[in-house]
């Protein structure tokens, strides 16, 4: 117990037993350690949790900055991706734009000559000049869809990652406050897979998104033609948020049959991971986590579906972030039992 002093330890009837300075300072201020609190050195978070041991509670400080750090990084991020997107879109819509007008000219001019000379050359210029325009055109409308829809997918991808809180991008696909599920699609040794056993590595990639496609049609026809909901492919997997309640005895169903055609047709070995059903949009993070979990879980098979929401409730995580394979951030248990959740759940990702 001994270090930089940002915990206590006192008993049932707020006698201080064990702390430093700064804690008893902040005992003293805030005996039940109810969130923030200023003191003679700066701001900081106080928060008590009961111990094991009958009559005993923990005391914890935590500097402010500190405990921010994270968020403040995240909406950092967030910005400058905005601006990014938005300075890419404004240059490409001058590039298209001029691109897009050029033909156009050169028709005005041709229109102009063929009024003095009728001849078949200036004819045949002309349906020329036409075809490259709608040629042109139609190629300015394919990558303005596809920079569409790679932002669309940033935002939905930045939602249920935690970087973000805008949840008009997955109200127009959910109804808020109908129940939801996430689904997240593994796949696991994709490069060895027999999918990819004649493709060169320069190939890989434009095949793999090719292969994410196709996933997303099947599932989209088999889960999203019953459900409401949207799909993505992010960070080497593919993730669904559709609506679905605890008795939607048919997904299941549906889910086998997906898996099961893409494992025999397409060669490849996944693992199906879907969330419980939850209520509030602001709440997909938790969703997306708890479904993330599941894969690091042992046994389950290929699908695994939660009945009901796990150990990821809103009540007792107030402040999951985001994850990824490699860290997780978690920022406050507020009740005794999510001790051994948090540490349950840490064990799932390997991490220590």
């Amino acid at each position: 117990m001994s270090g930089d002093g940002y915990y206590y330890l006192r008993d049932r009837d707020g006698q201080f037993l064990f702390g430093s300075e700064l804690c008893r300072e902040a005992f003293e201020k805030d005996p039940a350690g109810g969130g923030g609190i200023t003191l003679t050195d700066g701001d900081y978070f106080h928060f008590t949790i009961p111990s094991d041991c009958s009559g005993l509670y923990y005391g914890f400080l935590i500097e402010r900055s500190i405990y921010l750090a994270p968020l403040q990084w995240s909406r950092l991020q967030l910005i400058l991706e905005f601006l990014l997107f938005t300075g890419v879109g404004i240059v490409l819509s001058v590039i298209l734009s001029r691109r897009t007008f050029s033909p156009y000219k050169r028709m005005m001019a041709l229109l102009r000559q063929s009024e003095s000379d009728s001849s078949d050359g200036s004819t045949r210029e002309l349906e020329r000049s036409l075809r490259r325009l709608i040629e042109e055109r139609q190629m300015a409308e394919n990558q303005l869809s596809s920079r569409r829809q790679q932002l669309h997918n940033g935002m939905l991808s930045g939602l249920l990652t935690g970087h973000s809180r805008d949840l008009s991008i997955l109200s127009e696909y959910i109804e808020d406050g109908a129940p939801y599920r996430v689904l997240i699609l593994f796949f696991h040794d994709l490069e060895k897979s027999a999918f990819f056993e004649n493709v060169p590595k320069k190939q890989f990639a434009p095949a793999a998104d090719m292969l994410f496609f196709a996933v997303r049609n099947l599932l989209e026809e088999l889960v999203l033609e019953k459900r409401n909901g949207v799909s993505l492919a992010m960070d080497g997997f593919v993730v669904m948020v559709f609506q679905s309640n605890e008795t939607d005895g048919q997904l299941r169903t549906d889910l086998e049959k997906a898996i099961s055609f893409m494992e025999e047709h397409l060669f490849l070995l996944i693992t199906c991971c879907v969330s419980g059903a939850w209520g509030d949009l602001e709440d997909a993070p938790l969703a997306y986590n708890e479904a993330f979990a599941m894969e690091q879980a042992s046994g389950g098979g290929s699908l695994r579906i939660t009945d009901k929401k796990g150990a990821l409730d809103r009540d007792l995580w107030q402040g999951i972030q985001f994850h990824t394979r490699k860290k997780i951030y978690v920022y406050l248990v507020s009740r005794p039992d999510g001790i051994m959740s948090l540490v349950t759940g840490i064990n799932m990702f390997g991490i220590q």
